[in-house]
């Protein structure tokens, strides 16, 4: 008989919670899509997408309303489990957000190839900068900052939620989204500052929110352990 995960079942739960939020941010992300499709944003798309994804999954956190933060430390499950489930829940939710935006991207490309769609004022102007190879740049780039500002919004939200804002986390994920596109910002500066490369300042975009997240989880694990939930 297989020993039962009680992370997978906290990520069950999660999921499960999260139902009536996934088919309202669902249906929002793909208005969006349609919307950037229909204005030739293609490269825009993808850092909306996954921030809104990532919105979802701290939006849709029943922890405190359900009460289940203080029942299921009555179960056999250790606290670090409970931070983990967190984590991993925002990073699923991630990666269905980039799945989504590469189905949007790909379709804008091929009708944007067949002359339905036009690029749009942002992307035209990257195509004329870099060449053909504008487009692909230009994509990679805001998919790059959607998930280094999701990351950065992560690494923001638990440690606040569990310390300055435990009980109050209903606007902390607005809080942290503006906050994490505020740093994104300032880290692409940096980068341009340093007079870095392109794939430079890609980098810099993705493994500074990385290791921002690494230190989030380590510190929310320390204050969660102590925590009267």
């Amino acid at each position: 008989m297989r020993k039962s995960n009680p992370i997978r079942g906290l990520i069950r739960y999660s999921f499960y919670s999260s139902i009536g939020h996934i088919a309202i941010y669902g249906t929002l992300v793909v208005a969006f899509g349609i919307a950037f499709l229909a204005m030739g944003g293609i490269a825009l798309f993808p850092a909306v997408a996954v921030t809104l994804f990532a919105t979802l999954s701290l939006v849709s956190n029943a922890e405190e309303k359900s009460n289940w933060g203080k029942f299921q430390l009555t179960t056999p499950i250790k606290r670090s489990h409970v931070i983990i489930s967190r984590y991993a829940i925002y990073l699923i939710f991630m990666m269905v957000g980039l799945i989504v935006a590469g189905i949007f991207t790909g379709f804008g490309r091929i009708l944007a190839e067949l002359g339905i769609v036009g690029y749009g004022e942002i992307t035209g102007i990257a195509v004329q900068l870099l060449g053909e190879s504008g487009l692909s740049q230009a994509t990679f780039m805001f998919t790059i900052s959607g998930i280094g500002a999701a990351l950065i919004m992560c690494s923001l939200y638990y440690p606040l939620a569990y310390t300055i804002f435990k009980g109050k986390e209903e606007g902390l994920a607005f809080i942290t989204t503006m906050l994490a596109f505020v740093i994104s910002v300032f880290i692409a500066w940096i980068g341009l500052r340093l007079d870095l490369s392109f794939g430079g300042i890609s980098l810099l975009i993705v493994v500074l929110p990385v290791v921002l997240l690494a230190i989030s989880y380590m510190i929310t694990t320390k204050v969660y352990e102590k925590v009267d939930v």
